[in-house]
């Protein structure tokens, strides 16, 4: 089925999306896997652009002011609204594996088989989640991530965050 700027077909790893950008291509494949409570969202890219950054927006109706995000020894909250210039200027933060957002009796987490960043606000009608999958900075990597690559991510329910196990993209990880 043609959509004008994309494809929609259904296979039996779930329904892909297809589009271009530019002169990238992009598979997008949602899966819900047997047995888990979980949406597997895979990008499939053949990224060949510049100085862009591919930032996938996924709004949920989740309704916070604070997102929590795995780091490097543990985990730290963050606001999900830009009220100040501080909140603002966090337009991208640094996020390992997953980002959390939650409200009483309703919460997603996302788990990210990248280390880039990501970024959460409040839109009507809930949040917004954009995570980095690919970059292409001219500096200071002049060989930015390109060609065809490969993004895994994970979306869980859930008002609080896994405690005790690493969360995992399902592909052995």
């Amino acid at each position: 089925m043609a959509l004008g700027f994309a494809v929609v077909e259904t296979t039996e790893d779930g329904v892909s999306v297809v589009h271009r950008h530019g002169a990238s291509t992009f598979r997008t494949t949602y899966a819900m896997l047997p047995d888990t409570p979980r949406l597997e969202i895979t990008v499939d890219a053949d990224w060949q652009e510049s100085e862009h950054l591919l930032k996938p927006s996924m709004p949920v109706a989740v309704h916070t002011l604070r997102a929590r995000y795995e780091t490097q020894y543990g985990s730290i909250e963050r606001p999900a609204h830009d009220n100040t210039l501080a909140d603002e200027a966090q337009y991208e933060v640094c996020s390992h594996r997953w980002v959390h957002v939650a409200e009483p009796g309703l919460g997603v987490g996302v788990v990210n088989d990248s280390t880039y960043g990501c970024d959460v606000r409040r839109i009507p009608g809930g949040t917004d989640l954009r995570p980095t999958l690919l970059r292409a900075p001219r500096y200071p990597d002049r060989r930015p991530t390109g060609g065809g690559t490969r993004s895994v991510s994970p979306w869980w329910p859930g008002t609080t965050r896994p405690r005790g196990r690493r969360p995992t993209t399902g592909r052995g990880t």
